[in-house]
């Protein structure tokens, strides 16, 4: 499985239709089966409801999106997906089944950048490790924006 991690900073608020041909038309380009966006602002019109699966491709098109990350999925593993599960505005797990006994899970993350306090920080770390620790699938593949914040934190931090 090809994954690729895009930051999306760049991606104006006023994200069109023709934005998000243009960006798939260039993932055609790549060989991919996955690509994790991170910092996606966009609008209302974008966000998952209540009344809307969020494992449903997202305007027909190979995508599954919320506020802070999104994940395009080629259409050859879109029948792969068992679940997609947003945690937080910083923290969505996707489950694929890709046989019987072989689950891969991605969690895609965005973490809170240096400003925030530290109660954002901690609650963030602590809800990312506690998925990461409770996942039951053999192969975990943690992709997003850490912010420079990645293992344990030595004595002096």
């Amino acid at each position: 499985m090809e994954n690729v991690s895009y930051y999306a900073r760049t991606m104006p608020e006023h994200f069109t239709d023709a934005d998000l041909h243009a960006l798939l038309v260039a993932a055609d380009r790549i060989k991919f089966h996955l690509i994790a966006l991170q910092q996606t602002i966009e609008k209302a019109r974008h966000k998952p409801t209540k009344q809307r699966d969020p494992c449903e491709p997202w305007r027909k098109g190979p995508v599954m999106k919320c506020r802070w990350r999104g994940l395009f999925l080629h259409p050859s593993i879109v029948h792969l997906v068992d679940s997609y599960v947003i945690l937080s505005l910083r923290i969505a797990v996707l489950r694929l089944q890709l046989s019987y006994h072989k689950k891969i899970t991605i969690i895609n993350c965005y973490s809170p950048t240096h400003a925030a306090d530290e109660y954002e920080l901690n609650t963030f770390y602590n809800q990312l490790e506690e998925v990461i620790r409770n996942d039951k699938a053999c192969h975990k593949f943690v992709v997003g924006d850490f912010n420079a914040r990645i293992g344990k934190a030595n004595d002096s931090e």
